[in-house]
Order: structure tokens, then sequence, then C-alpha cells
């Protein structure tokens, strides 16, 4: 997802689930806004193999900024997160690729 904005969600703005044994589930958010999202995360990935690259973005104004539950969640430390209500830190950084 590139260049986007998903904003005044009741809900998870970006949710990615997997569950064991079924084919990986991955998204890449590039150079977008998440925002606003008031009854959920702003990134959610849940379950492996469930994976969240985010990359040049900016999560801002959610419950909660971001959160891993079982799945993978990873930074190229270049967002900006902040002014969510829990969990402004970023999330774990990627290996330079």
């Amino acid at each position: 997802m590139t260049d986007s904005v998903i904003a005044n969600n009741g809900n998870d703005a970006i949710f990615v689930q997997s569950q064991t044994g079924n084919a990986a589930n991955t998204v890449m958010v590039r150079n977008s806004t998440v925002a606003n999202n008031l009854g959920g995360h702003g990134l959610y990935a849940e379950g492996a193999p469930a994976t969240i690259l985010v990359t040049q973005s900016a999560i801002t104004g959610n419950q909660i900024g971001w959160t891993n539950s079982g799945g993978t969640l990873l930074s190229y430390g270049d967002n900006k997160i902040y002014g969510n209500t829990f969990n402004n830190g970023p999330p774990p950084t990627t290996p330079n690729e």
C-alpha cells in the first residue's frame, strides 16, 4: 500500500491476520498516513506468519499506534509515530537491505 490515507475508522486501520498453517500474509505500508482510527489500532499484525512492514509513514491520533500479537510488525526506522493514545514508540526495525 503506497501513498494512501487510512483515517477516521471505528476499528483497526490496517489489520493483517494469519493462522498457523496458512499462507503468509504480508502488507507493506509506504509513504502513507494512518490517522484518527479511534476504535482500535493503527497497525496490527496478529498470528504467525502475518507481517506488516512500514516505511516513510505517519501513524498518529489512533487509539493504539501499533501492536503485534504473534505476528510481525517491522519498521524501516523512518516513520513518524506520535499522538496515539497508547504505543507511540517505534516498532522494531528491519535489517538494512
